[in-house]
């Protein structure tokens, strides 16, 4: 046999290869879609994925999603220069056959994504303790304490933690200790939903890119590694941040879900920096809770006074300042992630932030304001009340 006729072999081989990784990668996409299948996926493959190499890449002291970004960006290079010089020199064989090689290399990266994250997005809706508009009522006087709860706890604590001169946070432990911290709060649930494996978040090297495109944190299941923004290290969010990243690797994928995970992760904390976190990422919420009553305007609006008079408000305007230095691809980032949360089965970037299900009932209130139908509060307003029931809040 020649060296044409290898070559031609190799090439076939290459492309039924790459046919058969774009059948399985197909297959599984249509089939996780089904509620029981994910299921299947998220408590058997995805979970044994995670934590058989989630050991090995948590005691690296690098990221490896990152490490693999780069090699990734590099390949392209390659690829750009021997797909030029095979044009220029005519040797579209040898193009092909490279171009096949790139192309084995997407469908398992992508196949290994379908099969390890993907499913997550089409489970079972969140186990977690959550109150439910059926169990009771909650009064509009219930609303209003919880809110000014979540505000007295924010101004409480607000001048107990460090900041530099510029305003920003100066957390009192380094990146292994917080991951201790969200992991002792992670080690405290009891449901079998979660995957009892918890991997440790790393910071980005290279955030300034992250920062350009206005992204916190990014979670990469097939390293099953965690991943965030640098500058985190001096914000409000850094605690949350880190607990959200770390939900998508315990089996929550949906964006909604993770967060509402991560704020019952840090609100549950006895650390204050931890709590804080949490509090300042709620407190709209809670506010909004108190907007869906009737005749609610003039508590709403006090409320408001509260919060931008609050701890909250000052660290939210020094978080805005540095993330505004920042504006190069912020609209890309927005785009890319917006496309990626619909292919998976979500509502775009409007999935972060669950909304209530409510309808205009058809009446206004004293104010001129519409009198709402709620059937249900947002999955995160139902998380505070149930907190506030508990006496998480002061």
């Amino acid at each position: 046999m020649n060296k044409r006729q290898v070559n031609n072999k190799i090439v076939v081989a290459k492309a039924v290869a790459a046919l058969v990784l774009l059948a399985i990668f197909i297959c599984i996409s249509v089939v996780v879609k089904s509620v029981a299948v994910a299921e299947w996926f998220s408590r058997n493959f995805s979970r044994w994925w995670v934590t058989a190499v989630g050991s090995v890449t948590s005691v690296l002291p690098f990221s490896l999603f990152e490490a693999l970004i780069i090699l990734a960006v590099f390949g392209v290079v390659v690829y750009i220069v021997y797909l030029c010089e095979s044009i220029r020199f005519r040797q579209w064989k040898r193009l092909l056959s490279i171009t096949l090689t790139v192309l084995i290399v997407v469908l398992l990266v992508l196949t290994c994504y379908v099969s390890v994250a993907t499913p997550a997005y089409y489970r079972e809706p969140l186990d977690l303790d959550l109150y439910n508009t059926t169990d009771g009522k909650f009064s509009y006087e219930e609303a209003v304490q919880l809110a000014e709860s979540v505000l007295d706890e924010i101004n409480e604590i607000g001048p107990l933690l460090q900041r530099d001169s510029d305003g920003y946070l100066v957390y009192p432990y380094d990146n292994n200790e917080l991951n201790k911290l969200i992991a002792e709060q992670y080690a405290k649930l009891t449901s079998d939903y979660f995957n009892s494996f918890t991997p440790i978040a790393k910071p980005i090297v290279n955030s300034w890119f992250m920062s350009e495109m206005q992204i916190s944190g990014i979670s990469f299941l097939p390293t099953a590694e965690p991943n965030f923004n640098r500058n985190l290290f001096r914000l409000y969010s850094y605690p949350v941040v880190v607990a959200h990243e770390i939900a998508h690797s315990k089996g929550v994928m949906r964006e909604g879900d993770a967060n509402t995970l991560a704020y019952y992760i840090t609100l549950s904390s006895e650390d204050i920096y931890v709590k804080y976190s949490g509090l300042v990422s709620v407190y709209n919420q809670a506010i909004g809770l108190v907007s869906l009553y009737p005749n609610s305007q003039a508590d709403v609006e006090r409320l408001y006074d509260m919060a931008s008079s609050s701890w909250a408000y000052k660290d939210i305007i020094v978080s805005s300042r540095l993330w505004s230095s920042y504006t190069m691809f912020g609209d890309i980032g927005e785009f890319f992630n917006n496309i990626y949360l619909i292919f998976n089965g979500q509502s775009g970037t409007d999935s972060y932030v669950p909304l209530p299900d409510i309808s205009d009932s058809g009446d206004t209130d004293d104010d001129g304001n519409i009198i709402w139908q709620v059937t249900s509060y947002s999955q995160i307003q139902n998380l505070l009340i149930t907190l506030y029931k508990q006496g998480v809040f002061a």
